[in-house]
């Protein structure tokens, strides 16, 4: 899956892009990303049933959440991952 991002940093636009659990772009701002998502090992990521607890940039949902959770406001373009839906019947 591959989708890049437009995120702020420094009063300045950068760009992230995502390929199949690489990240590119911006050096800040991939830099940032990848700390946060080194932090977060061992702690959930995402909704159930897509939740992850390590190596959270291998899954594009998680990365997208991880990208959210540093920058805040963002804009998403290409095959962004989304929410998949709660099975019927489940808590989320």
């Amino acid at each position: 899956m591959k989708f890049t991002t437009k995120v702020g940093i420094g009063g300045e636009t950068a760009e992230i892009a995502y390929d199949n659990g690489k990240l590119s772009g911006s050096p800040e701002a991939v830099r940032r990303v990848e700390f946060l998502a080194l932090s977060l090992e061992g702690t959930p990521v995402g909704p159930v049933p897509a939740v992850t607890f390590t190596e959270h940039l291998k899954n594009p949902l998680s990365a997208k959440i991880i990208i959210e959770m540093a920058f805040g406001q963002v804009r998403f373009s290409g095959n962004v991952p989304r929410v998949p839906r709660t099975p019927k019947g489940a808590v989320n």
